[in-house]
């Protein structure tokens, strides 16, 4: 079993008290971040959630396909882990950034402000979870964390 952090998301050594990354003091027991232990998840980053959903993902080539073109799987997980560290760098001076959410089955999305209003955007898709399998607004999906 891997432990994760619940804060960021960050692998951690079973041992760890508190997450090197974030400093989130952490559960006494180990917490399992593959399909099926628990619904959607939420990261502050999307390097974190990159990390979760390569443990998510059931794809034999852990590939995904990006927003624009949703049934192309051409992002392998390098290509996805490059794209989040950029994304991560540009928001790093904002003061209101985006939370990233990791699906059951490792899309990838991003919940943002923008004038007040609140918007869900899937940036990855995985082959179990296509646009059509995900929610679409963040009332829908804040429920869907609600029922776990």
């Amino acid at each position: 079993m891997t432990k994760y952090c619940p804060t960021c998301g960050r692998a951690l050594p079973d041992e760890a008290r508190h997450c090197d990354f974030c400093g989130t003091r952490q559960p006494a027991r180990n917490t399992d971040l593959s399909a099926g232990s628990h619904n959607y998840i939420s990261t502050r980053t999307f390097g974190a959630a990159v990390d979760i959903a390569a443990v998510r993902n059931r794809d034999p080539y852990r590939e995904w396909s990006y927003r624009a073109a949703p049934d192309f799987f051409t992002w392998n997980l390098k290509k996805v882990k490059r794209f989040a560290g950029k994304a991560d760098w540009r928001w790093a001076e904002d003061t209101i950034k985006p939370v990233y959410y990791v699906s059951p089955r490792g899309a990838i999305g991003q919940v943002y402000e923008e004038d007040g209003i609140r918007y869900l955007e899937w940036c990855f898709y995985t082959r179990e979870d296509g646009p059509q399998e995900l929610p679409d607004s963040v009332p829908e999906l804040e429920r869907l964390m609600q029922d776990e």
